[in-house]
């Protein structure tokens, strides 16, 4: 069998298949390698390690080339193992540069089953300790020698041979993964009756993120009866508020605006909508002036540009004529130069010149005065045109000038949305004073990836996105205290790039957001969304970034809490029954008590900008709708703010928007599906 048709084989497995010795290390060409391939044919994307064979006739074998690890006792022989192992990495490592890098398939997740670790007990024994089940990328599974399947082959069999050894044994984490492996129907159509089995098990031992997934069984009746109450039940053991005196409360229905909230609301919609159509006035009168501006310098321009061409033909005329009275200067002067030579006619004087001469003479200089008469003829027009033509440049650049001032002003007014002038509550219900931050709760640190794409390359560019990500970048940075990262104009490989380097620095005792600004696209039929790098294709997929792919990353992080922003769509979220939300008549002490439960939670919540409907790119005045509200709902604030409130802050904002301008956007915020999300909400901590 040769290297190349084995599909997605790394170096270290290229080392391990029959006949592929020559194409090793020279220092490994002794060895021949036996590797066991389960699949079809050249199609093969399961492989399992066996071991090492050595070639016939080297006096050591037993004449096949299948004795795989046994030396001559019969037992494993591990040091062969690590051999090949060190080899294989050794050779990984010395791949060209090239090979490594741009492969956006390999930052992907992935169920990936390492081998087994040697082992050595005192000085005579050693032994293969029990192979490793991770979610790692493909790359880094690759590199270390495990098993996976490539994403979309995977099936019930091959992800079970991961995690059900792990499960069966009493792994909360391996039961809740084989759980979601059912629920998802990522090996073939869903089985929620056994997503629910493996659920119970790891939820009855007390393990939060599947008593959150068993809870959203219940709510939604998938693979259990419908019972909101036993939802509920699941959701508070989740919290871990059970046993303590602190209420659990859920986010699922958050406290409406008061009467007096709502009546400005409505009185501040009617005064938008009447801006909004007094702005729409004025930007028609500023494009019907820009519009005559234009007309007349395009007539001035072609009045211009006859002009121009008259001028340099009476240019080319003045020309000839002041060369043919140079001309005819020259032969007056002649002529006077050979009468002034020629000898004096017998009887007359010395000054007598013959009539013909003085004929000739005569007529020489009447010519020459006429030629004078059109050159000055030609010079006056010449000058008149250029009068002309600077007038009519002159107009030109002034209708130039007042053509741009339009333009800006239709701009301005284009711009002039009633997103600068939303409602704001505390108008209604002035804010108490910031109290100091909960005594004794570590927060931990916060880090921030913001990505702002507006330079597609096909597909329709966007207008403030870039601008978006920058501003959120600072405000997260001066006013928070997070360690950001701006990413702008990302395609596929760096916006995962970014997300997977992040996965690798980030320990639990961080948080992070993650704010994306760009185009989305949702698939109904699949129920599944998009992100669109800058580098997708309308038409193809290849580029495009499913979201169930961010969530697979985000859920392999060790951070804490988790919250996406999406100005865009996003699918694959729970109900926000999932969300612990703070009880606005706790005692400081209480919120201070509440505050250290939920901030050792982990925590997976994403709030989008319109849930799956189409946004507004502008209408914020500088900024999106949705950034524009984001950002004054994180200026405005001054205390520990929870996820929610800030949803229902930006949520109250972008509704007065968007109904001011006839658009249906209705941001939505709630836990992120199959993440590991536990319970609780993600926390900003103003800087003090």
């Amino acid at each position: 069998m040769a290297c190349a048709s084995v599909k997605r084989v790394p170096p270290l497995l290229c080392l391990v298949v029959v006949g592929c010795a020559a194409e090793s290390n020279a220092l490994l060409r002794p060895w021949r390698v036996f590797l066991s391939l389960a699949g079809r044919g050249s199609d093969v994307t399961l492989y399992r390690f066996v071991g090492l064979a050595v070639p016939r006739g080297s006096g050591q074998g037993t004449g096949t080339n299948e004795m795989a690890l046994l030396g001559q006792d019969g037992r494993i022989a591990p040091r062969l193992i690590a051999a090949a192992l060190a080899a294989g990495s050794f050779l990984i490592g010395t791949q060209p540069a090239a090979a490594q890098t741009r492969d956006a398939d390999s930052l992907l997740i992935v169920d990936c089953l390492l081998p087994g670790k040697i082992q050595r007990l005192g000085t005579a024994a050693t032994y293969v300790r029990a192979r490793k089940a991770i979610k790692t990328t493909a790359g880094e599974c690759r590199v270390r020698g495990g098993e996976y399947t490539e994403a979309g082959e995977a099936t019930y069999g091959s992800l079970s041979k991961i995690w059900l050894p792990l499960a069966s044994a009493g792994d909360v984490e391996a039961q809740t993964n084989l759980g979601e492996i059912f629920e998802k129907g990522v090996g073939g159509p869903p089985q929620p009756d056994l997503a629910v089995k493996w659920y119970q098990l790891a939820a009855d031992k007390g393990f939060a993120r599947a008593q959150v997934n068993l809870g959203s069984l219940y709510e939604r009746g998938f693979g259990v009866p419908r019972n909101p109450a036993r939802a509920m039940e699941w959701y508070r053991r989740a919290s871990g508020l059970e046993g303590t005196n602190l209420p659990f409360v859920t986010a699922a229905q958050p406290a409406k605006a008061s009467p007096a909230q709502s009546s400005v609301q409505a009185q501040e919609v009617v005064k938008l909508r009447a801006e909004r159509d007094a702005l729409s006035k004025q930007l028609a009168e500023e494009r019907g002036r820009r519009q005559q501006l234009e007309a007349e310098l395009g007539t001035v321009g072609t009045r211009l540009k006859g002009e121009r061409s008259s001028l340099a033909q009476q240019q080319a005329q003045l020309a000839d004529a002041r060369r043919e009275l140079d001309a005819r200067t020259r032969a007056l002067e002649a002529q006077r130069a050979a009468q002034a030579k020629a000898p004096p006619q017998a009887g007359s004087g010395a000054s007598a010149q013959s009539p013909e001469a003085a004929a000739k003479l005569a007529a020489l200089q009447r010519e020459l005065d006429r030629q004078r008469q059109v050159v000055a003829q030609r010079d006056s027009q010449l000058k008149a045109m250029q009068g002309s033509v600077a007038q009519l440049e002159g107009r030109s650049k002034d209708l130039q000038t007042k053509l741009a001032a339009a333009e800006q002003r239709q701009a301005q007014v284009a711009a002039a949305t009633p997103a600068d002038q939303q409602v704001r509550t505390a108008t209604v219900q002035p804010r108490r004073t910031a109290p100091a931050l909960p005594p004794g709760v570590n927060f931990g640190r916060y880090h921030a990836l913001v990505i702002g794409n507006n330079d597609f390359r096909f597909i329709p560019k966007l207008r403030t996105a870039a601008v978006d990500a920058q501003a959120i970048a600072a405000v997260l940075k001066t006013r928070y205290g997070f360690q950001t990262t701006l990413l702008l104009n990302a395609d596929r490989y760096q916006l995962l790039s970014a997300l997977n380097k992040l996965r690798g620095q980030l320990t639990s005792q961080d948080n992070l957001l993650v704010y994306y600004a760009g185009h989305g696209e949702l698939d109904r039929t699949n129920n599944r969304g998009y992100w669109l790098p800058i580098d997708a294709e309308a038409n193809s997929t290849a580029n495009w970034i499913p979201s169930f792919e961010v969530t697979d990353i985000l859920n392999a992080m060790a951070a804490k809490q988790i919250m996406l922003v999406a100005d865009s769509c996003y699918s694959g979220m729970l109900t926000r029954s999932a969300i612990t939300r703070l009880d606005t008549g706790m005692t400081d002490t209480d919120r201070a008590r509440w505050y250290q439960a939920m901030a050792t939670k982990h925590v997976r919540v994403v709030l989008t900008s319109g849930g799956v409907q189409p946004v507004l790119d502008g209408g914020g005045g500088k900024y999106s709708v949705f950034a524009s509200a984001f950002l004054k709902a994180l200026q405005e604030n001054d205390q520990v703010l929870e996820g929610q409130k800030l949803a229902q802050s930006v949520t109250q904002r972008v509704a007065v928007s968007a109904e001011a301008s006839d658009i249906d956007q209705v941001p939505t915020y709630a836990p992120m599906s199959f993440a590991g999300h536990e319970a609780g909400d993600f926390f900003f901590v103003p800087v003090r």
